[in-house]
């Protein structure tokens, strides 16, 4: 059994808190990232989520701005997955925070994925979708995280504030090196 059998995407909470705080501190301009984890059974694990620091971020796209920092940190994914860990670099992440809800890879989401599976000589990449909206309640509202699964996005909603919020609904993508593309169900790690 491997990666191309999974049907699920597991976040663990350092992963988790990650990927949702990149995407709330740049919440008008897109965040991307690399994922770190490993398959179990029929579960693709992520353990870790780095934000790429050096990106450019605009409001509807983001780019890999120092080709340097980019070089270098490729060549630390290599060390990582030849050092024998059971952790390996697996993928990335994005967000799209003012395109309302995408459900979907767009079409650059798709030719970045795909030229990381040809530079990378992959075989598949997880790409995880964010879409962030700001919240406002008109009556003083409880500061939380109240998370909803559904069959196939996680969403949670953080109020940070007594009348302020995000609403951030992750989605996860499994694409293979011929561009096959299956969509897979996210949840986040229990405590």
């Amino acid at each position: 059994m491997g990666i191309e059998d999974c049907v699920r995407v597991e976040l663990a909470g350092a992963a988790y808190y990650n990927i949702v705080r990149s995407a709330v501190e740049v919440k008008s301009r897109e965040t991307a990232g690399n994922l770190f984890g490993n398959v179990y059974g029929k579960t693709i694990m992520v353990v870790n989520a780095y934000p790429i620091q050096t990106a450019e971020r605009k409001p509807s796209s983001v780019t890999y701005n120092d080709d340097g920092a980019i070089a270098r940190l490729k060549a630390l994914e290599r060390v990582i997955d030849s050092n024998g860990s059971r952790t390996r670099y697996i993928g990335g992440y994005h967000s799209h925070p003012v395109r309302g809800f995408v459900k979907e890879l767009t079409v650059e989401d798709r030719c970045f994925v795909n030229g990381e599976l040809e530079e990378s000589i992959r075989a598949y990449w997880l790409e995880i979708l964010l879409n962030i909206e700001g919240e406002r309640y008109k009556d003083r509202t409880r500061i939380s995280e109240r998370v909803r699964q559904d069959a196939k996005a996680l969403d949670t909603h953080f109020v940070y504030k007594p009348y302020h919020g995000h609403h951030v609904s992750i989605r996860a993508f499994l694409v293979n090196a011929k561009g096959d593309t299956k969509q897979l169900k996210v949840t986040k790690r229990k405590k």
